[in-house]
């Protein structure tokens, strides 16, 4: 019997607990200003009919040269234009699990894009993961909101 009980009281406090890290958060939460986990570069996410894209407002390079190119990017004609006003984030959409997913990430150090998933930790954090095949095997980055 006090197994049984024991089980039940851990049960209901993992219920309960589950509940309560889980916070409720709205699609156009995701809208705003957030700053690259490493402090390089300001990304602007913006809603557009339904789904959610990015473009980079202010990149920088370790030395702080403000006119950081796209020297990475596949397309030979793109690599000398400014990382400023480049899609970083592409067509996410919110779901019922309250991530936004299904869109892609392009990457300026290595000029690749990856599959990606957004989760907001809370009102001013959000995980951002790129990754290629299933996110196990990705890597996740914390941006902060800016005003």
């Amino acid at each position: 019997m006090k197994t049984i009980k024991q089980t039940f009281t851990l049960f209901i406090s993992l219920v309960i607990l589950s509940t309560v890290s889980a916070q409720e958060f709205k699609a156009e939460d995701l809208v705003g200003t957030w700053l690259t986990s490493d402090g390089s570069g300001l990304i602007n996410i913006y809603e557009e009919s339904g789904k959610y894209f990015a473009k980079s407002t202010s990149a920088t390079d370790p030395e702080g040269d403000k006119t950081k190119k796209d020297t990475n990017n596949a397309d030979k004609e793109r690599q000398n234009t400014l990382l400023v006003d480049v899609f970083i984030l592409k067509d996410f959409e919110y779901d019922e699990d309250g991530e936004w997913d299904d869109g892609t990430i392009y990457d300026p150090a290595d000029g690749k894009t990856y599959k990606c998933v957004i989760e907001m930790t809370d009102k001013n954090t959000i995980e951002v993961t790129g990754y290629v095949g299933i996110t196990l095997f990705g890597r996740t980055e914390n941006w902060t909101r800016t005003n």
